[in-house]
């Protein structure tokens, strides 16, 4: 819809960023009292997108929000940023992202696919980025889950 809600993730202070993509946080934090490694206090943030393609251009690129173009130009506000961070994602729209701007860029839905489930599996990105955390070394590192679509 290309309203300016919510702030940017560069704008909050964080070493990892972990993105789950339309998990609603009343049910996380539910489901938080059954493991012991899940705060019970999940906190949560207004996003900069209502929808995946949105928060990426709007987090990442310079791009119109409403222009269906893949133009790849960087968020000059956060370019330092954006070089001193791996981005591991399984969302599909990281095709907007200029791998150039990133430390890394593993767009790991493009080789963790599966057909049956119809997704990337999470285990498949959280062993991405583990191994991104110690290949690279990155001053931020972002994870990027897509389930539970």
């Amino acid at each position: 819809n290309g309203y300016n809600y919510g702030t940017s993730i560069f704008e909050r202070e964080w070493d990892v960023l972990v993105v789950l993509d339309t998990c609603r946080p009343d049910l996380l934090a539910e489901m938080a009292q059954n493991y012991d490694y899940v705060p019970r206090d999940v906190p949560t943030h207004t996003s900069l997108g209502s929808a995946s393609i949105e928060w990426v251009k709007k987090n990442f690129t310079d791009d119109d929000y409403s222009k269906p173009t893949i133009d790849q130009t960087v968020n000059d506000n956060y370019e330092d940023k954006l070089a001193d961070t791996a981005y591991v994602t399984a969302n599909l729209f990281a095709e907007h992202i200029d791998e150039g701007a990133l430390l890394n860029l593993d767009e790991v839905h493009e080789y963790g696919w599966n057909d049956d489930d119809y997704t990337t599996p999470p285990e498949v990105v959280t062993e991405r980025a583990v191994a991104a955390a110690r290949e690279h070394d990155p001053e931020y590192l972002i994870v990027h889950y897509m389930q539970p679509h």
